[in-house]
């Protein structure tokens, strides 16, 4: 199991071995249907964005993969091998998950970050550090490594915690990524370190990145997008290929650049580029010309800014508050393994 070697560059996939296959998913809970007859192949070391609205499924996709509930209907086979006949155990091994909602403890840097391979050697817990840049933040701590960071991690930032999550799974060095919107709750610098730490980490290991916008910043990393519908597979495909022949996904990738062309607007936006001597620059981001992916062009403040303004139109159009974590159905208590894929 889990014998993909063949390295897919960038339009050669097809020369890989399909080594994920899923057939006829389908999922409900409460009777209500979240995943429909889903089919997807992916190829080894392929990375796949899911893309789709709130309760379109991809999280519901994702989470057969480590078993934190099984389908419904339908299989999952790595390698040819069913997971169902897998063991647990060894299956969640081979995965690796950030979420945007980590589950840290109250201990130290170090001790949270070898909880993805308790076995590891200190040597690989500072290499996995260095790796998702936690040593940018906690070299400037009293006490380094050794900090306690608080019940939940409450004494970080959200973009600290997800360094450490990602630190965690850089040790873990897993077969399978699974990255949920991974950087939905962080600040715009700690976005960007994490990006820089991604195009290195997902090279050679199959991966999927969940996300509501595909952005510049994502199709940097990934071969294919998996757009989901209503618990629906709809398209899968190159961006290229979606733009031309998938209404869906034109909509949703060009959606982002019009709200922050929209925002750009907004006194409390103008008022934070003013008082920062920001100018909006002009390349085309999403098609759209004089907008700009927030968290990679401008300042922190305006950046901070232009995020909760989008959350919040974004939230209105689809009568959502912009509290993502308020719109996740309960998992059951199998979902707290999870972490032991983190």
């Amino acid at each position: 199991m889990w014998a993909g070697t063949a390295q897919p560059p960038r339009g050669s996939e097809a020369e890989a071995p399909v080594v994920l296959r899923a057939r006829r998913l389908a999922k409900s809970f409460g009777g209500k249907p979240a995943l429909v007859d889903v089919d997807l192949e992916l190829r080894a070391r392929e990375i796949v964005a899911l893309l789709g609205e709130n309760g379109s499924g991809k999280s519901t996709l994702v989470n057969l993969l480590p078993r934190l509930y099984d389908s419904d209907f339908g299989t999952i086979t790595i390698d040819g091998v069913d997971i169902r006949d897998v063991r647990l155990e060894d299956l969640r091994k081979q995965i690796g998950v950030v979420t945007q909602e980590t589950l840290l403890f109250d201990d130290t840097i170090y001790e949270n970050i070898r909880y993805g391979k308790p076995e590891a050697k200190r040597a690989e817990i500072e290499e996995a550090a260095r790796r998702a840049y936690v040593t940018r933040f906690f070299d400037q701590m009293p006490d380094g490594f050794e900090t306690r960071i608080g019940e939940k991690g409450g004494r970080l930032s959200g973009g600290q915690r997800q360094r450490i999550a990602l630190a965690r799974a850089i040790l873990r060095d897993p077969s399978v990524l699974i990255l949920d919107e991974a950087t939905s709750a962080t600040d715009a610098q700690s976005e960007m370190l994490i990006h820089e730490a991604l195009q290195s980490f997902v090279k050679g290991r199959t991966t999927f990145i969940i996300t509501h916008a595909v952005t510049p910043s994502v199709l940097e990393l990934v071969h294919k997008i998996a757009v989901m519908d209503h618990g629906q597979l709809i398209a899968f495909g190159p961006h290229e290929d979606l733009l031309a022949n998938c209404p869906t996904y034109d909509r949703l990738f060009h959606a982002r650049g019009r709200r922050v062309q929209v925002i750009a607007d907004l006194p409390e936006v103008a008022t934070a580029l003013a008082s920062d001597g920001a100018a909006v620059r002009s390349e085309p981001v999403n098609g759209n010309a004089h907008t700009s992916e927030a968290s990679e062009i401008l300042p922190l403040p305006v950046a901070r800014s232009i995020r909760l303004a989008t959350e919040s139109i974004a939230g209105s159009n689809h009568g959502e508050t912009a509290d993502a974590s308020a719109a996740k159905p309960v998992r059951p208590p199998a979902a707290n393994l999870s972490q032991d894929a983190a």
